[in-house]
């Protein structure tokens, strides 16, 4: 996939396409939904982890085992500190999950909805307070 996408792309959309890892390794700024469910992800890709207006993600039926988010694919503001990514809607249900990480605590300030049904968690290492 040698397409490069549109600067102003709201929507990113590779279901059910047998993908092992996306094929950019940067995303637009303005993608705000990103759903990649059914495919063969093993970990949510760093391209994806660093966009900065995400709200929804769908990364449901892939073959993820843990899930951490990468501190270093942070986005930063003017002043260069750490800002969390505004994600609303996470989904990760069916897939090969038995633990969580604690790094998914920087999506506290503004997760709204964590679907996780369908894996086999045996332990949350994670605070994620209401």
């Amino acid at each position: 996939m040698d397409q490069q996408l549109s600067p102003g792309t709201k929507v990113l959309r590779l279901v059910d396409t047998g993908l092992a890892e996306l094929p950019w390794t940067s995303l637009p700024d303005s993608i705000e939904e990103v759903d990649l469910r059914g495919n063969c992800l093993t970990s949510i890709p760093l391209a994806v982890q660093r966009l900065p207006r995400l709200k929804l993600l769908n990364m449901a039926g892939n073959k993820l085992h843990s899930v951490q988010w990468t501190a270093a694919a942070a986005a930063k503001d003017s002043t260069g500190a750490t800002v969390p990514p505004p994600i609303e809607h996470l989904h990760l249900g069916g897939n090969e999950l038995d633990q969580l990480d604690e790094s998914l605590a920087v999506l506290a300030p503004t997760l709204t909805y964590l679907y996780l049904g369908g894996n086999r968690l045996k332990e949350v290492r994670t605070q994620i307070p209401k």
